[in-house]
């Protein structure tokens, strides 16, 4: 991600593969078709509100995308000091939100981690 605070953020499996596979049959094509103005705060914002969906389909919003892959990777016990780097984070704001979303973890494996047993 490029910006003021450049980063590397990994894709999830199973995207991947097939983002690897464009990169190698097709380097430097638009993944979407869509070309970016040079400053663009928010693409996906952008190239969503430019795109027509079938009728009966689900609207996409921004918001709820990222904080599903914020869920997927605090579910997945990722560092949070680690998670709020590569998400660009500059407070923890968002994780204060996102925490009733997690599930409740049996005690003895709470402790386990404290203890790291």
């Amino acid at each position: 991600m490029p910006g003021d605070r450049p980063r590397v953020v990994p894709i999830l499996p199973p995207h991947d593969d097939t983002l690897r596979a464009i990169c190698r049959d097709d380097p430097g094509s638009t993944l979407l078709g869509y070309v970016a103005p040079e400053w663009d705060r928010s693409r996906l914002s952008n190239l969503l509100g430019k795109s027509e969906f079938p009728p009966g389909t689900p609207v996409i919003k921004l918001h709820r995308l990222r904080a599903t892959w914020f869920l997927h990777h605090m579910r997945n016990l990722v560092p949070l000091n680690e998670l709020s780097k590569v998400a660009g984070l500059s407070t923890a704001k968002t994780f204060g939100h996102l925490m009733r979303y997690l599930p409740d973890l049996p005690e003895a494996e709470v402790f386990a981690q404290m203890t790291r047993r």
